[in-house]
């Protein structure tokens, strides 16, 4: 990834942190003054903690994650024979290395 990318990453995510904070506890409000009952904002919440479990419970390939974060910290660190301060060996997945995976 270039710098510039990351960059349109990180000021992504900081846009989308800025918006859910602010549209969130406003849909709550909402919900409470509407009701008049406190609790009758749980259920929102309930659902949108559930919606975004399940896109990443069912939408993202953590190996594919895995292998990808471990390749890239070894081009930064600009070598493949070391992942994680230990030597890699041989037949042995580097992603797996560190991890705590086998």
């Amino acid at each position: 990834m270039h710098w510039h990318a990351s960059i349109q990453y990180f000021g992504l995510f900081g846009l989308s942190n800025r918006a859910s904070s602010m549209i969130g506890p406003n849909v709550i409000q909402a919900i409470i003054n509407h009701t008049g009952d406190n609790w009758k904002g749980f259920p929102f919440l309930f659902a949108i903690c559930t919606a975004a479990s399940l896109v990443i419970w069912f939408g993202v390939d953590v190996t594919k994650g895995r292998h990808a974060a471990v390749r890239w910290a070894e081009e930064k660190r600009g070598t493949y024979e070391y992942a994680v301060g230990k030597e890699v060996e041989s037949g042995k997945d580097r992603a797996s290395v560190g991890s705590g995976l086998k």
